[in-house]
């Protein structure tokens, strides 16, 4: 990839939806996260729960409690984003990631 990186003109990022997918992209030479979905984050057997809490709750009392359980899980995720970053020699700030996060 070296060789190539000279001559390129675009970049190539990866799709990543967990930090374990950002690893592979960060092995793989990617330049960044061309887009994290970031419901796919919930797809594991426990963490879809929370999910199910939410899209199932009757009042708001019980949507902000699954949502007090739903977002300590993303920002753990994102801040496992940046440290596969920072693992591999490279600076999250100078990476480009673009982010879908449903309404």
């Amino acid at each position: 990839m070296k060789w190539a990186d000279k001559e390129a003109t675009s970049a190539v990022r990866a799709n990543a939806d967990t930090p374990g997918d950002a690893r592979t992209a960060v092995e793989f030479g990617a330049e960044g996260i061309g887009l994290c979905r970031t419901e796919h984050m919930f797809f594991g057997p426990r963490r879809i729960d929370a999910v199910r809490e939410m899209i199932l709750a009757e009042t708001p009392d019980q949507r902000a409690r699954a949502l007090d359980k739903i977002i300590p899980i993303q920002r753990e995720d994102f801040v496992g984003f940046c440290a596969r970053w920072r693992a591999s020699g490279h600076d999250p700030a100078a990476r480009s990631a673009t982010t879908r996060v449903p309404a």
